[in-house]
């Protein structure tokens, strides 16, 4: 799917852009990496669905920000956390292959796991129609 992947991509180049986040992170990646130390960002798998209209292609796709850390508290966590929050809310409208109609938060979940490492996971539901060619 062209227009899915292209959200991805932008999205991806979006949060990459904000002098903020990577200043807290040690960097923002697509899909999973064992070659980082955290703190980083990754973007897990996504998921679309048909969301066409008549006359316009689009998409509805479910994609999940994983947020990992480690340390003895959350505090640093919820600092990214609120931080790639804040970035997807100014994502522009106007890209390049697609619209974005709306991005919606859907839920959020936080914890700790047995090694210690901190993770918070940002689910969205992005609505988009593709750029008539």
């Amino acid at each position: 799917m062209a227009g899915e992947m292209a959200f991805r991509a932008a999205l991806l180049e979006h949060l990459r852009g904000d002098d903020a986040l990577n200043a807290l992170t040690n960097g923002i990646f697509d899909q999973a990496t064992d070659r980082v130390t955290p703190p980083y960002v990754i973007m897990a798998d996504s998921l679309a669905n048909d969301w066409s209209a008549k006359a316009h292609t689009g998409y509805e796709i479910r994609v999940a920000l994983v947020v990992h850390d480690e340390g003895e508290d959350s505090q640093r966590l919820s600092a990214m956390t609120e931080a790639v929050v804040r970035r997807v809310n100014e994502m522009p409208l106007a890209h390049t292959g697609f619209t974005l109609v709306n991005m919606q938060f859907l839920r959020s979940r936080s914890r700790r796991d047995d090694d210690g490492r901190w993770q918070a996971l940002i689910e969205y539901r992005a609505r988009i129609l593709e750029s008539s060619h």
